[in-house]
């Protein structure tokens, strides 16, 4: 597995077979492994468990014994693993479609040169992927938040107090229109963008929400994060203003620029 591929490897793994390699590891948790969907178990289920978890692993050639009779995971499954239990930085996307129920989950974690996505097929299914690249990486992210490229025919940008913004959202999403379009005039929210803006909350948009956390050096976490609204027409950005403000920076924005703000976070 040297090397660059042009492809990802994928390893779908149960909830459990999870829990056993995160055992073998010295840890408990990983972003996106929810409580058991069965409930709490007590310590002689939890001990089955895990038992025939190790058998599965072993009889999909995954892991083997060893003659001092400990568990010797498949080196490509341990440091998947490994990258989700001790990342640098780590990647989470909640993608709402439009006028769909659902919530797309969508997980990451960079570790050096290595990539891997996490994702949750079914409850007690957690696929790992081992991405070749971290521009891999950010073009999956563009997919599930399905960023399609529509340029904005003007750049708009509205500047809004987050309590502000909620406002306009609920409004929009109420029908409300007249009164979302005030909250962003008494606001100095210049017309045209106002409506534009209101337009695109009002029909059911694409919503997703991105985040990622990465370690510094100093042992601090440093966060950034952004919210992502599209319609056919628009896509808006909106971000956090300058730190210790209370604002919120929202842009019309083209996918390219969507695709270069990820990038810059995953690489510095």
């Amino acid at each position: 597995m040297a090397g660059e591929s042009v492809q990802p490897i994928n390893i779908l793994l149960s909830r459990d077979e999870l829990l056993f390699i995160l055992d073998a590891l010295k840890a408990s948790f990983i972003l996106g492994l929810d409580t058991d969907p069965m409930g709490d178990r007590d310590q002689e289920q939890q001990s089955l468990a895990m038992m025939v978890a190790g058998r599965a692993l072993r009889a999909r050639g995954l892991a083997s014994i060893l003659e001092n009779g400990q568990v010797a995971i498949h080196n490509a499954l341990i440091a998947a693993v490994g990258v989700c239990a001790y990342p640098q930085q780590t990647v989470s996307v909640y993608h709402w479609p439009s006028q769909e129920e659902f919530t797309t989950r969508y997980f990451a974690h960079i570790r050096g040169t290595e990539v891997v996505a996490h994702t949750r097929p079914e409850d007690v299914l957690h696929l790992l992927s081992r991405l070749p690249s971290k521009d891999y990486l950010v073009n999956q992210m563009l997919q599930v938040c399905e960023v399609a490229d529509t340029p904005p025919a003007e750049a708009i940008q509205v500047n809004l107090p987050t309590q502000e913004f909620g406002q306009v959202r609920l409004l929009s999403q109420q029908g409300n229109t007249e009164d979302a379009l005030g909250v962003l005039t008494r606001n100095g929210v210049e017309s045209a963008s106002a409506n534009s803006l209101v337009t695109t909350l009002s029909h059911a948009p694409h919503v997703s929400i991105v985040q990622t956390l990465k370690r510094q050096p100093t042992g601090t976490v440093e966060k950034r994060e952004c919210t992502i609204i599209q319609n056919s027409v628009h896509a808006w950005l909106v971000q956090p203003g300058e730190q210790g403000s209370t604002s919120l920076a929202i842009n019309a924005v083209s996918k390219d620029t969507v695709q270069g703000v990820l990038a810059g976070w995953l690489s510095n």
